[in-house]
């Protein structure tokens, strides 16, 4: 597994944009899902990042429409309401990433491990989490994060993995991460990778996936023209343990945000 090194890559660069958004959408409906079910759920995050970024003009129309839009889609309903908490209490200029994300729907008695090893980001998850006890920060590579996670306690879990991607080392890092969470976890804790959709370099990862972990997962793909997504062809999701129903309300969250989107050439597909 990659070393403690940090990587020059930010989440600030792609956050608000329509990947950031795909991704976001469907953690929110299964944190909502999940925490429906009672007892205390275990989280992490592998690639924390900063947790809340001021977004550009351009993006800021994408939340606006999707906050605003009058289908009011109940795949999308809990990811609604963590973009309106948000924009109340630190304006619409700004976007909660995903532990900001994870922590609005925690419940009580759950409990968030986030890891990052990039400085800058520590110091911001510090400043937003310090006086949140249920909350554990950790200076450290995110790949041995997810080895050592311990879910002892809780009824469920769950771990988003969103690696940088800035090699093609990281796609078969998640690959490898993946496949090694799912031998040592139960069908309670949902594994959610998320991967930008790419030439070439994500479908290796995916075909070692699916031969891996067929009949224990589902895949999504959102994909978007290069503009939206700031170079990237899309979003791709694939989550080993999903909850019951995310298989339904995959495609509700794709078909939406395509509209959303206002673009012709949007297009979104979910296989099990």
């Amino acid at each position: 597994m990659r070393g403690a090194e940090h990587s020059g890559y930010r989440h600030s660069r792609h956050a608000g944009n329509a990947a950031d958004v795909h991704k976001h959408a469907v953690l929110a409906w299964i944190m909502n899902r999940l925490g429906s079910a009672g007892g205390p759920l275990c989280i992490l995050d592998t690639h924390a990042g900063d947790g809340l970024y001021r977004l550009e003009a351009g993006r800021r129309h994408l939340i606006s429409r999707l906050r605003e839009d009058r289908h009011r889609s109940p795949a999308l309903e809990p990811y609604r309401r963590v973009l309106d908490a948000w924009a109340r209490s630190a304006g619409e200029e700004t976007y909660p990433g995903s532990p900001l994300l994870l922590r609005t729907l925690m419940g009580a008695d759950d409990s968030l491990l986030l890891a990052d090893t990039h400085p800058d980001a520590i110091d911001a998850l510090r400043h937003r989490f310090d006086d949140d006890p249920r909350v554990t920060l950790l200076d450290g590579d995110g790949w041995a994060a997810l080895e050592a996670w311990r879910t002892d306690g809780c009824m469920r879990g769950l771990a988003l993995v969103d690696p940088p991607y800035d090699s093609d080392t990281d796609y078969r890092l998640a690959g490898e991460a993946m496949i090694g969470a799912a031998a040592r976890r139960g069908p309670g804790v949902c594994l959610c990778l998320w991967y930008p959709l790419a030439e070439g370099p994500h479908q290796a990862m995916l075909d070692t996936l699916n031969g891996a972990l067929a009949g224990r997962s589902l895949h999504a793909e959102l994909r978007f023209p290069p503009s939206a997504t700031g170079g990237m062809r899309g979003s791709g999701l694939f989550i080993v343990h999903p909850p019951d129903g995310l298989d339904a309300a995959i495609p509700e969250i794709g078909s939406r945000l395509a509209r959303i989107s206002h673009r012709s050439d949007t297009g979104w597909r979910a296989r099990g």
